[in-house]
């Protein structure tokens, strides 16, 4: 059976219905080229930089697995419901609350976005001299013309951007490791990053974005392509990718110090770079793709809330949006966002764990459908519980021994689960008094 054209009715308003599900193929192929980037190599590599090998491998894959567990839960509630993660928000917070949740969300992603449009943007320019803003501008709105088409045209991208960055990262590997096996190894920084602060870096890196994995899984077909489809994004596809950066900071031990720099030479791309010719043109075209791959995701999840929240039509919110991303990357302002977007993703996890909360107590309603009517407070009740215990460890700087996005995010679920199980207790038929 032909696929459905998809490109014109992404279902902002109302659930996918059975017969537009995608296949777990497919739908494992766009998940993958989310987090299977470069700016998550680089993450892997100042965690190897930061907090040493040992402690950061052991923290991406305990990180990658508790994703799996938190993307694939959200995933699965929008693979059983058809609906995106606005949707949902908008039967658990209230008609009118979901607005906060889901505009927060779409907010930061679109912050994101404009981010890793940036980066390809800005190594383009610097290896050819091109003018900034200019490689901006024209990737930027590249970048918006492949999400108007939608789910489909995310997985086409992804398909495209999954094995070349796979390939460059053998490549990079294995350049580097001839190039340095007879070296000196350079000194190592002393770490300075234990495992807790590690995890949460590893949590915080895509908490957001996970958790908006039903905008995603809707489109399933059964709940294992459901599964299958989370599982290749988290662990896989983000794991191979934070792992890749610390291995190949691990090869820098034998190169020299100058190339322990993350973010210039200290990553398979900015280290290629530096050869010049082809490697060069190769990592460039690369970074131009793979980065393309996740900032299409981000205005996809971006544009799929505002579309539910403005009551528009999804191609004509994607371009608006996407404009206005475009202008941010290209004005430079990014750069002022970064930090901002870093600390503001503290408040998302507890919104996860209010929805998964909530999730568990419909299953156990055998699905039941008025979600608003379960004790409707409930959930912010959990969520401004998870704030508050995430603003206590922020101010009092006890994230070394607190990890920031769990402590979050079991704060939202425990207080939302504790309040929902209160009420069904309540609502229970008390027998007869004799």
């Amino acid at each position: 059976m032909p696929m459905p054209d998809l490109r014109h009715k992404e279902h902002t308003q109302d659930a996918v219905s059975d017969r537009e599900r995608l296949s777990a193929g497919r739908l494992a192929i766009t998940w993958m080229g989310f987090p299977f980037i470069l700016a998550i190599t680089m993450t892997g590599s100042v965690l190897a930089l930061t907090a040493g090998l040992r402690t950061a491998v052991l923290a991406t894959m305990v990180g990658s697995l508790a994703m799996f567990v938190y993307v694939g839960t959200l995933g699965e509630w929008g693979w059983r419901s058809g609906q995106s993660f606005a949707q949902i928000a908008q039967g658990v917070y209230g008609r009118r609350g979901y607005r906060i949740v889901s505009g927060l969300l779409s907010t930061l992603v679109l912050g994101w976005f404009a981010i890793n449009t940036a980066m390809p943007a800005e190594i383009l320019a610097s290896a050819y001299h091109i003018p900034y803003p200019v490689t901006a501008a024209v990737l930027g709105i590249l970048y918006v013309a492949i999400t108007a088409t939608g789910i489909v045209g995310l997985s086409r991208l992804s398909l495209s951007a999954v094995p070349v960055y796979a390939v460059l990262l053998v490549y990079g590997l294995a350049h580097l490791a001839l190039r340095t096996a007879a070296g000196t190894p350079s000194a190592w920084p002393v770490p300075t990053m234990g495992f807790w602060p590690a995890l949460s870096a590893v949590l915080a890196a895509f908490a957001d974005s996970g958790t908006l994995a039903p905008d995603f899984n809707r489109w399933a077909k059964t709940r294992a392509a459901s599964w299958i489809g989370s599982a290749c994004g988290f662990p896989l596809g983000f794991g191979l990718a934070m792992g890749a950066g610390e291995l190949f900071t691990g090869f820098l031990r034998a190169a020299h110090a100058s190339y322990l720099h993350p973010f210039q030479n200290g990553n398979p791309v900015g280290y290629l770079l530096a050869f010049g010719g082809l490697p060069a043109a190769f990592a460039v075209a690369v970074a131009v793709i793979n980065q393309g791959s996740n900032a299409t995701h981000c205005l996809y999840n971006s544009t799929v809330g505002a579309a539910k929240l403005m009551s528009l039509r999804y191609r004509a919110t994607a371009l608006w949006l996407g404009l206005l991303g475009v202008a941010l990357a290209a004005s430079g302002v990014w750069k002022y966002l970064l930090d901002w977007l870093q600390v503001i993703g503290f408040a998302v996890p507890p919104i996860g764990g209010a929805l998964i909360a909530r999730y568990r107590a419909v299953l156990k309603q055998d699905g039941a459908a008025e979600l608003a009517d379960r004790t409707p407070y409930a959930p912010w009740i959990g969520t401004a519980v998870g704030w508050i215990a995430g603003g206590t460890i922020l101010l009092t700087h006890s994230d070394a021994t607190a990890p920031l996005a769990l402590v979050t995010f079991a704060a939202g679920f425990l207080a939302t689960s504790i309040l929902d199980a209160r009420t069904a207790a309540r609502r229970q038929p008390q027998p007869a008094k004799p």
